[in-house]
């Protein structure tokens, strides 16, 4: 690109993001690798699938919302980048597998454990804004304000069935019938599903801190 074309502001920090997640990535790998360097095994490995579809709403965020893609294609991205985007912040659960091992010092998979669930946040938060933003001119105000609180919710719903249903964001289509009668049924009977709705208003009102928090912070003021 000539001098001439200067790349626009906005299209900069587009990379600039897409590069620090590159690294977070990379450096979840590289911590995955020394310990099983250290531990001769392969547990945690599991991880990497994890990550992978930490990145899958991230890539479908970034390909609708391009200038150029047509609304059939905007509006058909969007339903799948709904199913799938629970699968960014569901790796903060990962943290359940911070346990004692013998021969394994904690602090090792405190770091692991840790570096995938910070970079999955990132992924999760860095698609919704990209998501936020092209929709912010379709959208009145007051439901612009109310989208992200809103959705970080189901997503935290969406947490809980991945993590305590084991449902996968593929299910809608292999058991359909299963997950619809899984994801209602704490609506009609919210005492018997106490768990689930605690799950998903403490989760959800934490990725909403977070989310808004990271949308907030601007180190360039310090």
């Amino acid at each position: 690109m000539s001098m001439n074309n200067p790349i626009p502001q906005s299209q900069k920090g587009e990379y600039n993001n897409l590069l620090v997640l590159a690294i977070s990535s990379c450096i979840c790998v590289a911590f995955l690798a020394a310990r099983l360097l250290l531990s001769g095994t392969i547990g945690m490995a599991f991880m990497v699938w994890n990550l992978f579809l930490a990145w899958v709403p991230w890539i479908i965020s970034w390909i609708m919302t391009r200038d150029n893609s047509p609304k059939w294609l905007f509006w058909g991205l969007m339903s799948l980048w709904i199913l799938f985007l629970p699968n960014a912040p569901y790796m903060i659960t990962d943290l359940f597998h911070l346990l004692w091992r013998k021969g394994m010092p904690m602090w090792v998979d405190l770091c692991l454990i840790f570096s995938f669930a910070w970079t999955g946040m990132l992924l999760g938060f860095d698609s919704l804004r990209m998501v936020q933003r092209r929709l912010k001119p379709m959208l009145p105000k007051w439901l612009d304000v109310l989208f992200a609180p809103f959705l970080l919710f189901l997503v935290a719903y969406g947490v809980y069935l991945g993590r305590y249903l084991r449902f996968n964001s593929w299910d809608i289509a292999t058991h359909p019938l299963l997950l619809a009668k899984k994801v209602i049924s704490p609506i009609f009977y919210p005492f018997v599903h106490s768990a689930a709705i605690g799950f998903t208003l403490m989760f959800g009102a934490l990725l909403t801190l977070t989310y808004f928090s990271f949308m907030n912070m601007d180190v360039r003021r310090a």
